[in-house]
């Protein structure tokens, strides 16, 4: 009794984790078989002509899936049909990827189709029918226009001028000519620094001149506040002059041994500095005049190309300072 049911407790197992349509019997010995084989333990394998659940077919001693045309199982597929190059997936239920269509079927997503033959397509559409002829003109009794005069003939028109003309590489066009005009950027902007370093000069000078009123023996400020103030080369001149001996300080020191001097003597160069920078800045922005474009024709007795300019010391007329001449910008 004992061996019996453990006999049907193991074909019970067997059944249960045989593959779907394969079943455990009395000729299988335990093993997993398709309906109506027996198992060979010479072969090792299920032997006999099976009878297929539906949907498989016998082939040889096995059942396997029937397949349309085209499809097939492989060893991604799950035991599903899918087409070449394809593989099964389990979370869509549906074979995926691009098929590799096989002779006469067409891609289609992720299928084949059948290609349309020749004659499931229409015949060509019919033409649209030719328009019915026409009439010849009537010869009409007015003369006919005037010939037109071909390019290169003496009755051709001269060729019109061209809209836009190249000088100095810009674009000039009718109406317009090109001026050369002195550029107001080096001349500003050296105005600009030329004033500005003058301008230190300047107040040291004024600066020296009231010291020197509180303290006569200060000889050294009276110099400076004598020539200091002369454009460009002022400060130079007051510098050098610090170091005559006849010069000296309300204490009695010699100019160069007083502490201000190394201070006089970097604001001396940096003043100098900016007004001959100022000074070159300008002369520049004067001679190398740019190109401009400007509207209407050219002035007649227009002002010459360069700029009659000229650079002073003093005041207008005096032997010192800067006065600067300029004609036309």
């Amino acid at each position: 009794m004992t061996l019996t049911l453990a006999l049907l407790a193991s074909l019970a197992l067997g059944q249960t984790n045989c593959p779907p349509g394969q079943t455990v019997s009395g000729d299988t010995q335990g093993h997993c078989c398709w309906p109506e084989q027996a198992w060979s333990a010479s072969r090792q394998t299920c032997v006999g002509i099976p009878r297929c659940p539906a949907g498989l077919s016998v082939q040889q001693e096995s059942c396997a899936v029937v397949c349309p045309p085209g499809m097939a199982v492989g060893s991604e597929t799950a035991g599903h049909c899918c087409w070449p190059a394809q593989v099964w997936s389990g979370s869509r239920q549906a074979c995926v990827g691009i098929p590799r269509c096989p002779a006469g079927m067409r891609e289609q997503g992720e299928a084949c189709a059948a290609q349309a033959s020749p004659a499931d397509v229409g015949p060509p559409p019919v033409p649209p029918p030719a328009p019915p002829p026409t009439a010849p003109p009537t010869p009409s009794a007015e003369p006919p226009p005037p010939a037109v005069p071909q390019a290169g003939s003496p009755l051709a028109p001269a060729a019109a001028p061209s809209a836009v003309t190249l000088i100095d590489g810009l674009e000039v066009p009718p109406g317009h000519h090109v001026e050369r005009r002195a550029r107001k950027g080096l001349v500003v902007s050296g105005a600009a620094v030329l004033g500005g370093g003058w301008l230190i000069s300047v107040l040291v000078a004024v600066g020296g001149g009231i010291y020197a009123a509180f303290e006569p023996t200060n000889t050294c400020w009276g110099f400076v506040s004598t020539v200091g103030w002369i454009p460009l080369v002022g400060a130079p001149i007051a510098l050098l002059g610090q170091s005559n001996p006849a010069l000296r300080t309300d204490g009695g020191k010699q100019c160069t041994q007083d502490g201000l001097y190394p201070i006089g003597v970097g604001v001396g160069v940096v003043s100098t500095a900016m007004q001959w920078a100022g000074l070159t800045m300008l002369v520049l922005g004067l001679t190398l005049r740019a190109p401009v474009v400007v509207e209407g024709p050219p002035v007649a007795n227009a002002p010459p190309s360069t700029p009659s300019w000229f650079v002073s010391l003093g005041s207008s007329g005096s032997p010192l300072g800067v006065t600067v001449g300029l004609r036309d910008w």
